[in-house]
């Protein structure tokens, strides 16, 4: 595991405190779905970027982000599905 870039629980506490911020903005724009994913997602990258898990924070951006993507603009499972697959065996093959 890589060296972490802040201690433990300032990494908490700055995840902690971008998390409300992203929640108190999702409630005055009143638009839960698919804000929530970027709510949830962000922080919680951001955490794992500060405490040197850098490959779970790319991982973590790239599910919640594509989540919200998908959600947002509305893109076609036919497309999803191979896109998926592709890329999943791309990251296993990189990962060996």
């Amino acid at each position: 595991m890589a060296k972490p870039l802040i201690a433990k629980n300032k990494a908490k506490a700055l995840s902690t405190a971008l998390f409300l911020i992203g929640f108190a903005i999702v409630l005055y724009l009143d638009n839960w779905w698919p804000s929530i994913m970027l709510v949830i997602g962000i922080p919680l990258a951001l955490r794992q970027f500060l405490t040197g898990r850098f490959n779970d924070a790319a991982i973590s951006l790239f599910v919640f982000v594509g989540f919200y993507v998908i959600a947002q603009f509305s893109i076609s499972w036919k497309v999803l599905i191979p896109i998926f697959f592709i890329m999943t065996a791309v990251y296993i093959l990189c990962k060996e």
